[in-house]
């Protein structure tokens, strides 16, 4: 059975799929709004290279930001992909839930779980953040662990498995 990968979606995705399409509805009306104006110029009273530089300035800066944010999205969930696809993986132990104050989901804060694991060849103590969690799971994970993927070339690029730890919650 393949493991599922749960994202959620983060402000970069949001701010990519804003700014990207919206940068291309800029180009595309600066285009055509430049040739209406070259068939017809009795309907303006100037030149109509001024809407197609400034709808595909602001249209191409639009949607070079959001295509480079997409980018950086997908880049992310790839590396969690191979983290957890052909990376090890270290057993985790519960340390604490905090909220997170700056973000706002649903009129909520949401709930990051902290674990953390010693690397005895190091000497070095890691915390893995989980993914927001929209409640407080510190009920369901005091005394357990889990397991966190790290990416081969790069821990810094991981994937905790709360799901494993925690049981299966609806919220209605």
């Amino acid at each position: 059975m393949e493991r599922e990968i749960k994202f959620g979606i983060s402000a970069t995705a949001i701010c990519g799929f804003i700014m990207a399409p919206l940068g291309l509805f800029f180009c595309i009306m600066g285009v055509l709004m430049y040739f209406v104006f070259k068939q017809h110029p009795e309907n303006l009273d100037g030149d109509p290279l001024i809407f197609l530089f400034t709808f595909l300035g602001v249209g191409t800066s639009l949607l070079i930001v959001g295509c480079i944010l997409l980018y950086i999205e997908l880049k992310k969930r790839s590396k969690i992909r191979e983290a957890v696809e052909h990376g090890q993986y270290v057993v985790a132990e519960f340390i604490s839930v905090s909220q997170k104050t700056n973000v706002r989901i649903n009129n909520h804060n949401p709930y990051v779980a902290d674990f953390g694991w010693f690397d005895q060849y190091r000497g070095e103590m890691h915390i893995f953040h989980s993914r927001p969690l929209l409640y407080d799971p510190t009920q369901m994970l005091v005394g357990k662990s889990v397991r966190v993927f790290l990416h081969p070339s790069d821990p810094s690029a991981y994937y905790v498995d709360i799901d494993e730890a925690m049981p299966r919650v609806t919220i209605h």
